[in-house]
């Protein structure tokens, strides 16, 4: 991965280790499942919610952190962290699984070995967005003010539903 001469810039994800969504992955969460019994308890077991879960089962992401499976191994008690490899974010971006990140330093961007500056406003284009700032804040402070006086009408027909029964 390009570092663009910085070693200090690394991925967001850096400090943890990755592994492909395979069908060894999905087999191995299956049998955790029938050890289990149900996904709840995979989950309840290892701390992790039951949404997380169910993306690895589906494949819509694409890696499975090694904290993750930790807490899928050690709440269900099957299987091993050393059953599959685990790669680094800048290996996955390599391999393609993942886009390189847009880093950002001061007013310079840094994306795909690509380097611009944000090019700050000019006096004129600085007024205009003050302008049209304030009059979006005067159109909602307008709409509020409607809002206020309209009657709400499901309350009313709550109401008038409600007399009918206790007349």
């Amino acid at each position: 991965m390009t570092r663009l001469n910085d070693p200090t810039r690394t991925h967001p994800h850096d400090r943890d280790l990755y592994t492909p969504i395979t069908d060894e992955l999905i087999a191995y969460l299956n049998r955790a499942h029938l050890e289990a019994g149900t996904w709840r308890n995979i989950c309840e077991a290892g701390g992790i919610r039951l949404r997380q879960l169910r993306r690895i089962r589906t494949a819509s992401t694409l890696t499975v952190s090694m904290r993750l499976m930790d807490r899928i191994i050690v709440g269900s008690g099957v299987g091993s962290l050393d059953d599959w490899y685990w790669f680094t974010p800048e290996d996955l971006i390599r391999m393609g699984l993942w886009k390189e990140p847009l880093y950002v330093a001061g007013r310079k961007r840094y994306y795909k070995g690509k380097v611009w500056e944000h090019e700050p406003l000019s006096p004129y284009q600085r007024e205009l967005a003050m302008r049209r700032k304030a009059a979006r804040r005067r159109r909602l402070k307008v709409l509020k003010q409607r809002q206020a006086q309209r009657p709400d009408w499901k309350r009313i027909e709550r109401d008038r539903f409600l007399d009918g029964f206790f007349r």
